[in-house]
């Protein structure tokens, strides 16, 4: 398997923004890969839907063990499929990118209710398994990922890859803030 290949995928899907139920290109794109890969699908489900009959897939979850479970279960499930017709399968997990996991919070949170107030901060925000290059940091370092909220008030808000995303000047002068007064804690509770 070249990894390199389904990273170049993810980044070239990422240079292609379009509104939902508009994405012609990304429907394009996908289809010419689908065809290269000889892999069935239906196109044009829902507008620039498409489903495809695949024989991979992803393992998310937030904890190893219950990864590990899973991937065991899936293999011994293929191997006794395929056994019961006398036919042979192989099961082949490759892991791409670690659940982001938040440990070292304390600081972080009172850096954030002192920057924007405690009325503004969020900590009970749905998990999300969406993949981030910042969970291999955090397997090596007690960290915190931390979302700053760029929405302005009233209006509604863009998703990051959108070719609408207008990021909201009025939050730098927050996010330094959140910056500086982190430092500033965290010296505090340092010796220096």
């Amino acid at each position: 398997m070249d990894i390199e290949y389904y990273k170049n995928i993810r980044r070239k899907l990422h240079t292609i923004p379009e509104l939902g139920y508009c994405e012609r290109k990304t429907a394009s794109f996908i289809t010419k890969e689908l065809d290269r890969l000889d892999v069935d699908y239906k196109k044009d489900i829902v507008k620039t839907g498409i489903v495809a009959w695949i024989k991979k897939g992803s393992i998310r979850t937030y904890h190893k063990d219950t990864q590990k479970i899973i991937e065991d279960r899936i293999e011994k499930i293929t191997k006794s499929i395929s056994e019961s017709f006398d036919m042979s399968a192989t099961f082949t997990h490759h892991k791409l990118y670690p659940a982001v996991i938040n440990r070292y919070i304390t600081s972080s949170l009172k850096s954030a209710i002192e920057t924007a107030g405690e009325e503004n901060i969020v900590t009970d925000y749905v998990s999300s398994f969406a993949s981030e290059d910042f969970s291999f940091f955090l397997e090596e370092k007690e960290d915190i990922f931390v979302w700053l909220g760029t929405k302005p008030p009233n209006k509604k808000g863009t998703p990051l890859h959108s070719q609408n995303y207008d990021f909201n000047d009025d939050i730098i002068e927050i996010g330094i803030n959140y910056w500086v007064n982190l430092v500033k804690i965290e010296l505090n509770n340092k010796d220096i």
